[in-house]
């Protein structure tokens, strides 16, 4: 019988690159040869870093493999000073992604510089991250850039000023841009619009809106010129006033969007994003308020169907009747659909509020599945393509 010991160097290669980091130390302690394979450069071109590494081994890898990292994501780090400091020394470093770091005072801005002044980062994400404040980016190619929910160290933190020439130096090469829009003046709104109206090229835009004013609309509508557009996403955290529902509603569409998603009663919005949007595959709708919840089954069946391209629909806090019927309607309607989420308000076949356990109705509908939950007051309605349910089910076995 083979022993372990006597694979092929391609075969054991492949199979550290399934390996956690922590997993993979211990692997390059067992012999020369795993130790060897265990420092191949191909396994350390894409690294994700966490809480449950140890500093010494993150310290220990980007010593000896930063010419091969290309990619790097970090989450939970709590000395991330450190490790960005020995990250500046990874010249062939394009994406970098930080979430839910920080260190003694915050990320701090110089260590930022230092690791930009020494890389041509192409992708940039920072989500949940405590910073001293927020770096000057001086990238330029960059084709990704999120920025969510960071704070300061001190004091609250403003990042507008220092985005603005971030994305005026990258309007021609940015693809997808993800901003969350708190503590930033209306003025400071304003200009980051006609900066991002600018981007050309831009197909993946996101935003988080924790409040809502009447510029907002006068901006949104300035993303009608991204006619690359295809992946839209908007969640805003409080009521829109309904004098911008009647001026908003009238508004159309960009036209080549295939993904949109939703949040807060922005959702009234639906009509018109399925008249205006008719290559639309993806649609994502949550906390639907305001006049929406008043459309009827049918009502809300027929306009779902003005559109024969979807293929993901998700409607969650509907306020509605009989939607176990509405939902078994739908591939009817939608020749294409391979999954549809619907969470209804009010349980509708419990007068409890305990959760039960997810059932699976199958022969329901050809090759389809529906499953239903009862949970917190709402009951969620899950229809799916049984085939691919199998095929998840056999890859989870595998694995």
């Amino acid at each position: 019988m083979t022993s372990i010991n006597e694979l092929p160097s391609k075969i054991l290669l492949r199979i550290f690159g399934l390996l956690d980091l922590n997993d993979l130390m211990s692997a390059s302690r067992v012999s020369k040869k795993f130790q060897k394979a265990a420092e191949d450069g191909t396994l350390y071109q894409q690294v994700n870093f966490n809480r449950s590494h140890r500093l010494d081994d993150i310290i220990s890898i980007l010593r000896r493999q930063r010419r091969a990292i290309v990619a790097c994501r970090m989450e939970g780090i709590s000395d991330s000073n450190t490790i960005l400091k020995y990250m500046a020394g990874c010249p062939n470093l394009r994406v970098l992604k930080l979430k839910q770091c920080d260190g003694e005072r915050g990320i701090k801005e110089e260590i930022f510089e230092k690791l930009f002044d020494g890389t041509d980062i192409y992708v940039f994400a920072l989500k949940n991250c405590e910073l001293e404040t927020f770096p000057r980016l001086k990238l330029k190619n960059m084709t990704s850039l999120s920025v969510v929910d960071n704070t300061g160290y001190q004091y609250p933190l403003s990042y507008v000023k220092e985005l603005l020439p971030v994305i005026e130096n990258n309007f021609k090469t940015l693809t997808s841009l993800k901003l969350c829009l708190d503590n930033i003046s209306v003025n400071e709104k304003h200009d980051l619009f006609d900066k991002i109206r600018k981007c050309e090229n831009l197909e993946n835009l996101q935003f988080q809106y924790p409040h809502v004013d009447e510029i907002d609309e006068k901006n949104f509508v300035k993303l009608f010129n991204l006619l690359k557009l295809v992946s839209l996403s908007v969640v805003v955290s409080e009521e829109i006033p309904e004098k911008i529902y009647n001026r908003f509603i009238e508004r159309p569409f960009v036209i080549n969007l295939r993904k949109i998603e939703f949040g807060g009663n922005i959702c009234y919005l639906l009509p018109s994003i399925l008249q205006n949007c008719p290559h639309l595959e993806i649609l994502r709708l949550t906390c639907l308020t305001g006049p929406f919840i008043r459309i009827s089954n049918e009502e809300l069946l027929n306009m779902l169907s003005t559109n024969q391209h979807l293929k993901e629909i998700s409607l969650k806090s509907v306020s509605t009747n009989n939607m176990r019927h509405t939902i078994l309607q739908l591939p009817t309607y939608l020749p294409h659909l391979k999954h549809a989420e619907i969470e209804v308000q009010g349980v509708e076949e419990s007068n409890d509020n305990s959760t039960t356990p997810l059932k699976i109705e199958f022969n329901l509908l050809p090759n389809f599945a529906l499953e239903t939950q009862n949970f917190e007051g709402s009951t969620i309605y899950v229809l799916f393509r049984s085939q691919e349910l199998l095929k998840f089910i056999t890859s989870s076995q595998i694995f």
